[in-house]
């Protein structure tokens, strides 16, 4: 009878060792994403707009908001980081976040984890910046492009004081409403592919542009969705915090 017992006591110890071994799968070493698909449930694309310096304070307000973001990640989630400029996207992060592997030393996981919060802090540190331009809509659209073949929910984060200026529309301009109207089927010929997209807005507030008012968040709103997308969030942002 003991012996019975003990086997039985082996069979489920091996039966453990065999669910554990499925949760954990083999990964990346460059990015620490699972190699097959269906582990990443996420993928979360940070799109920093660093056209425009920030006041300290709201630099580090931008900063925790998104890192609130990022810890509501599971673990095998994948995080990118991106900044809004003229041409090809490629992001300056590529990560996901790291799992607990029971084979693993406890000191190898705790560095995979200082690892991936190291890199990703040195990432979203890069939205500091002043650019001549500041296209929005057409780095969304190479962000949207930029997908994992692994069926998991997109997401994208907009960091930006969300006033454009390019070539397609300029936000500046008193009169940009009307000129987005006279030019509304050429704008809507830029429209990102967001199709079953999620998206959430840090909106960075700047006292000393008066365009940036209600009517300028709600062509954003309208934008966004007629370009497939669906806006979940708008959060204000200010330099106080």
């Amino acid at each position: 009878m003991a012996k019975k017992k003990g086997q039985t006591g082996q069979i489920i110890a091996l039966a453990l060792v065999l669910v554990l071994l499925g949760c954990n799968p083999a990964v990346d070493r460059a990015t620490g994403c699972p190699q097959e698909p269906g582990h990443t449930k996420v993928s979360l694309s940070i799109l920093l707009d660093s056209t425009d310096t920030y006041g300290a304070g709201q630099k580090l307000s931008l900063i925790n908001r998104i890192w609130d973001e990022v810890d509501k990640l599971d673990v095998y989630d994948r995080v990118k980081v991106y900044q809004v400029e003229h041409g090809e996207q490629t992001p300056l992060l590529n990560l996901c976040k790291p799992g607990r592997n029971f084979q693993d030393a406890p000191i190898h996981q705790r560095l995979q984890e200082v690892r991936f919060k190291e890199l990703t802090d040195k990432a979203l540190r890069q939205m500091e910046g002043e650019r001549a331009t500041s296209p929005i809509i057409e780095s969304l659209g190479w962000v949207a492009a930029n997908r994992e073949r692994d069926d998991s929910d997109r997401r994208i984060l907009l960091v930006s004081d969300l006033l454009e200026y390019s070539d397609v529309i300029s936000h500046y301009s008193p009169d940009w409403r009307p000129k987005n109207e006279r030019g509304r089927q050429r704008i809507h010929g830029h429209c990102p592919n967001l199709e079953n997209t999620q998206l959430d807005i840090l909106f960075a507030v700047r006292p000393d542009q008066p365009n940036q008012n209600n009517d300028l968040v709600e062509w954003w709103l309208h934008y966004l969705e007629s370009c497939g997308g669906s806006v979940n969030r708008v959060i204000r942002v200010t330099g106080a915090g």
